[in-house]
């Protein structure tokens, strides 16, 4: 990852970049009428290409959750909430798995 800088999006020089997105319900925890809100607890994945990642190869590499640190990620918000924020029992809930073409899966809850 030589030279690699995690604050320019792949792909800076050209077009927009494509980013493959879901987003899973797993529970609704809490609703309150009064406050006008609710607790849930969601699965987040999302894939793009980054060229700059590219290996030898037809492996992928599953990759602790904290080297998210050292990547580019999109900056996905989810709008009109009012608190959000990512399970951490133990960890942070984060999987990175890098694809010898680049691909990379960003998913966490």
């Amino acid at each position: 990852m030589k030279g690699y800088n995690r604050y320019l999006r792949p792909n800076f020089n050209e077009g927009p970049i494509e980013i493959g997105m879901s987003l899973d319900i797993a529970s609704i925890d809490a609703i309150s009428e009064i406050n006008m809100d609710y607790t849930a607890t969601i699965f987040l994945r999302q894939r793009w290409t980054d060229e700059r990642l590219l290996f030898e190869g037809n492996k992928s590499l599953s990759l602790d959750g904290r080297l998210v640190e050292l990547l580019w990620v999109p900056d996905t918000f989810i709008v009109d909430s009012k608190k959000s924020f990512l399970h951490d029992i133990t960890v942070e809930n984060r999987l990175i798995r890098i694809f010898s073409n680049g691909t990379v899966l960003y998913a966490l809850r």
